[in-house]
């Protein structure tokens, strides 16, 4: 993941979660750590919505350990100010997109 997106997708997480109980409130440090040290984190199936250049929402995705041939949505999420507009439902379709070109269950 590039670092813009790195930092836009932390942005989105904050905005979507920082009033849930138990929010661990992560620095961009422990965002790409995490990212970047879980092998079942897909990045590549990870996605982005950016409206007028901000972050509205996000969905990030992993592979199941247990049953390598299929896949995990491990969140989705969007800010409070977007809301009500589709945006997450908007954004599963890209989600299971590569797994209808592949053999991979999604």
């Amino acid at each position: 993941m590039v670092l813009a997106s790195l930092v836009w997708h932390l942005t989105a997480y904050q905005a979507a979660f920082r009033e849930r109980p138990g929010f661990p409130g992560w620095s961009e440090e422990q965002w790409g750590r995490w990212t970047a040290d879980d092998p079942a984190f897909r990045p590549e199936l990870s996605f982005l919505a950016l409206i007028d250049g901000r972050a509205a929402g996000f969905v990030t995705n992993a592979d199941d350990e247990e049953a390598p041939q299929d896949g995990y949505l491990i969140q989705v999420g969007v800010h409070p100010d977007r809301r009500g507009q589709k945006i997450g439902l908007r954004l599963l379709p890209a989600l299971c997109a590569p797994g209808r070109r592949t053999e991979r269950k999604r």
